[in-house]
């Protein structure tokens, strides 16, 4: 297996290039930026990638995965991420590839599941993959992504209308029923923006 390991948390990285070795997976490159991602991907030419989402600047591990995939239409995916939905990072990302399979890395008990899930992209049998798709992701619009992320940065409802180029009230209303929707249900304006704050921290994984 021709393993390339893209993740910009260099602690994160290493930890798994070792583990792997460890388990006999040792024909591993790494990456730490889209950029330097591709450089290897296209001299490497691995069977599997296992791509973070969060990537700091630049593309996020979705759209490195797209274009991995734009060059070699049969190299296994897989997403190792603290995120409970990618959209999280941009509501307007893209679908995942077909066939990917998706890990939450607090959700992952031991690298063996990694390995597992490694085994089943390269193999190609899309009908084996449970991978996690959309319909396993948040139910949420691209507004109310968008909505939690400005709440979490700390804009305030005026800010945020002036950004999306609504009314305050809508922009108060939409907020409401992100809440709702989310099962939060504390009625005052203050409380429910720190319940949304503090759940969207949750979950992308901050907690």
């Amino acid at each position: 297996m021709k393993l390339l390991i893209v993740e910009d948390d260099s602690m994160m990285l290493h930890a798994l290039a070792s583990g792997l070795a460890a388990n006999g997976i040792d024909n591993v490159e790494i990456a730490n930026s889209a950029s330097l991602a591709m450089q290897k991907f296209r001299s490497f030419k691995p069977d599997v990638s296992l791509i973070d989402i969060e990537l700091r600047q630049g593309p996020t591990g979705v759209d490195v995965s797209h274009a991995m995939r734009k060059l070699n239409p049969n190299v296994g995916i897989v997403f190792l991420t603290s995120l409970a939905d990618p959209r999280l990072v941009d509501s307007r990302l893209p679908e995942l590839p077909e066939g990917s399979i998706y890990l939450r890395k607090n959700s992952v008990k031991d690298l063996n599941e990694v390995i597992d899930a490694m085994k089943m992209a390269i193999s190609g049998d899309l009908k084996a993959i449970k991978s996690k798709t959309e319909d396993d992701f948040l139910d949420l619009s691209k507004a109310q992504f968008e909505i939690i992320r400005l709440i979490a940065e700390g804009h305030s409802n005026l800010e945020i209308s002036k950004m999306r180029v609504t009314t305050v009230k809508s922009t108060e209303n939409a907020i409401s029923r992100l809440a709702k929707k989310l099962g939060i249900t504390n009625s005052t304006t203050a409380s429910q923006r720190v319940l949304l704050a503090r759940k969207y921290t949750e979950l992308i994984g901050k907690v």
